[in-house]
């Protein structure tokens, strides 16, 4: 469950009109804090039956659907509805076509209208061992119009998500490497899957991109110089230790806009998240020295130890005491 108090860190839900997309069971804003309606791409009772064997799923705590998108339209969904904010925690990464939808939401939202968004972190999920979406993979969905996930994603998310715990990451304990983490899948089911999605071209449920703070914000600066954003960034929340998410709110801008501002307002938080990575480079690379001498010295007294138990060592401890007594009677007398 996101940080709620993160998530609506720009957003006075009392005030204004909202809709949160795929809330499922753990809604991020509730009716009791304001006007909100829920999105999704099934009705309530059709997400009911989907579930219905799910373990991990409380049928009973499925939000009443307010609108249903099926193909992924949103606009189509809400028809003529517009709101104050629109709340997606844990839903871009599973968006083909993320520039095609960052539109479709800035088109239900007024001018000034948010779009709060918490997103993974891949280098604390299963995503761990995946490479960076890159902006170009990002530019093909989009010119493509891509609603659901091509082979290639269904590919990469199989072939390489692996059981991860965000604590032992946090805490340089985790796997390493791919090799040493379970998968989810064989290199062959991931295969058979991606030629299953080529041929049939169905929806597959996968992280299609996968992110970072500084990847998300790189491609965010990318976007408004290619003119391809409608939104400035006015809050950026990176990773906190031992969580897996950051969270971005983005405010709709009119046609037109100064895009210089708007790169400035997300370049103001590139710099931070940059800085912090920069200090937190520099901490790892001390802590790694520091934990190399402890280790030196471990090896050191390991080895006194087994020298002090050894034959030799006893054979020669009276040599050893009739030399500190030589050397005590050759120090001078008095101060």
């Amino acid at each position: 469950m996101p940080n709620k108090q993160k998530m609506l860190a720009r957003i006075d839900c009392g005030k204004c009109v909202g809709l949160e997309i795929g809330p499922l069971t753990q809604p991020v804003v509730t009716k009791e804090d304001g006007e909100i309606y829920y999105l999704d791409h099934l009705s309530t009772e059709d997400l009911r039956r989907k579930y219905a064997d799910h373990p991990t799923v409380d049928k009973s705590k499925i939000v009443e659907v307010s609108f249903v998108a099926p193909d992924g339209d949103l606009i189509r969904a809400c028809g003529e509805r517009r709101f104050d904010y629109v709340i997606a925690s844990h839903v871009i990464e599973h968006i083909p076509n993320t520039i095609g939808w960052l539109h479709q939401v800035a088109s239900l939202l007024h001018t000034g209208g948010k779009l709060a968004l918490a997103i993974p972190d891949k280098r604390y999920t299963f995503d761990q061992f995946r490479l960076l979406t890159p902006l170009g993979d990002i530019i093909q969905c989009w010119l493509e119009n891509r609603r659901n996930p091509s082979a290639k994603h269904v590919f990469d998310y199989c072939a390489n998500v692996a059981l991860a715990d965000a604590r032992r990451i946090w805490e340089g304990a985790g796997p390493q490497t791919a090799d040493e983490a379970p998968h989810y899948y064989t290199l062959e089911q991931a295969l058979q899957l991606a030629q299953h999605q080529f041929a049939t071209d169905e929806y597959f449920d996968a992280h299609c991109h996968v992110f970072t703070p500084a990847s998300f914000l790189d491609i965010l600066a990318d976007l408004t110089r290619l003119g391809l954003l409608d939104f400035i960034c006015i809050d950026f929340q990176t990773t906190a230790r031992y969580e897996i998410e950051f969270y971005v709110t983005l405010e709709k801008v009119y046609p037109g806009f100064d895009r210089h501002l708007q790169l400035e307002s997300i370049n103001r938080f590139r710099s931070a998240i940059h800085s912090e990575h920069h200090a937190g480079a520099e901490r790892d690379e001390n802590m790694r020295r520091i934990q190399a001498l402890e280790a030196e010295v471990e090896q050191w007294q390991r080895e006194a130890r087994m020298l002090r138990q050894s034959l030799s060592w006893k054979i020669t401890a009276p040599l050893r005491r009739i030399s500190g007594l030589l050397l005590q009677r050759g120090r001078p007398q008095g101060g």
